[in-house]
């Protein structure tokens, strides 16, 4: 099968990792692919050309605000489509779900569309109701096929589709379990004297990381050895960077930036903390299960739906509260038992979340498109 993927770019993030690994397992299952993404970020070219991936940027990115710029997109898609001549488009984010769309009518190809995220829908102004209606107007347009990565992005797309009769099958994104080790807490009697605490995510105000901050000044772990390390870049980092200097933060908070060797990162972290206003999935927190840490979350749906998966895993705290934040965590860090009984039911709950069983389900969605 011919499969072109498209996606808004090739930065790291979780849909982008996805994508990537999604292609490299087609094509070890002899699948022919070829990602289309609108950037000129790529930070998987050495490991695309290494697995045979064709790969194309398309320039300029696709714009809601400047509605040519699709028209623009919709041509040089249409282009690599007349000489790939895929029989499958398998869209990811936004902006590639709508060029996706506009492609598949015009060539009467099958398409799939991967929903990742529940933020994206919220109605904050005026300018985000246009590109959320604009979005709406394409995906309701023919009749694709849903793959959501959690119950609760399926959810919102239900609230977001005219026809509610359309395919939608709830398909977890899933890791190489293999790539990631037991952490220090399966070492007898391991207790440091500095706890090392990690947040993963795009440095973004839906990725919660200003809370973890205030979080830290809080009486409950002000006096407590530990440290947070961020990874990630975005646009909210200056920000985080002034809270930081401005709570005198700067021996205990740390910004690593983006980094690719997530499972080597994981490896020297005891506690895992993922304060999102909002996640798709949360494939970090599965990153940091699968590293039998203990971890800390806010109430998001979609996460809590990870944790639900074994009873009695996580510590679950409500969003935008930083005191309650700061208990959860220093609850962790005086009670060592208690962090090994969470490292194991955390690398427990991980083996529902191997990429070659989330690869095997998409891969039985695309033979149904394909009737």
């Amino acid at each position: 099968m011919k499969i072109l993927l498209l996606i808004n770019n090739l930065g790291i993030g979780g849909a982008e990792v996805h994508t990537v690994q999604l292609s490299r397992e087609l094509a070890k299952l002899g699948h022919q692919v070829c990602i289309v993404y609108f950037s000129k970020v790529n930070a998987f070219k050495d490991e695309l050309i290494s697995a045979g991936v064709r790969f194309v940027c398309v320039i300029p990115r696709p714009d809601y605000y400047k509605p040519w710029t699709f028209l623009i997109a919709e041509k040089q898609v249409s282009a690599i489509c007349d000489q790939f001549k895929p029989d499958l488009i398998h869209s990811h984010l936004e902006l590639a779900d709508v060029v996706g769309q506009r492609v598949s009518l015009k060539y009467k190809i099958p398409h799939v569309i991967t929903i990742h995220n529940t933020h994206w829908w919220k109605i904050s102004n005026l300018p985000a109701l246009w590109r959320i209606l604009y979005r709406k107007h394409w995906i309701n347009k023919g009749n694709p096929l849903f793959i959501a990565v959690s119950k609760e992005c399926a959810n919102i797309l239900l609230r977001n589709l005219r026809n509610k009769s359309s395919f939608i099958k709830v398909i977890n994104n899933g890791i190489l379990l293999e790539d990631y080790g037991p952490s220090k807490w399966f070492q007898e009697g391991y207790f440091p004297s500095e706890i090392t605490s990690m947040s993963i995510g795009r440095l973004d105000k839906v990725k919660g990381q200003d809370i973890l901050i205030k979080a830290m000044k809080m009486p409950e772990l002000s006096n407590l050895p530990i440290i947070v390390k961020f990874i990630g870049e975005g646009k909210f980092r200056k920000k985080l960077e002034k809270l930081v200097i401005n709570k005198k933060l700067q021996s205990k908070i740390f910004f690593l930036g983006a980094q690719r060797n997530i499972p080597d990162q994981l490896r020297d972290v005891d506690i895992y903390i993922q304060p999102s206003r909002s996640e798709g999935m949360g494939i970090s927190l599965v990153e940091a299960l699968a590293s039998g840490l203990p971890v800390v979350v806010t109430n998001v749906p979609s996460m809590v739906e990870v944790l639900n998966t074994e009873p009695g895993l996580g510590s679950i705290v409500q969003k935008d509260d930083p005191k309650e934040l700061a208990n959860a965590i220093s609850k962790l860090i005086h009670n060592p038992n208690e962090c090994r009984r969470q490292a194991n039911l955390g690398m427990k709950c991980s083996q529902n979340f191997a990429l070659q069983d989330s690869i095997s389900k998409i891969v039985v969605v695309y033979s149904r498109a394909c009737k």
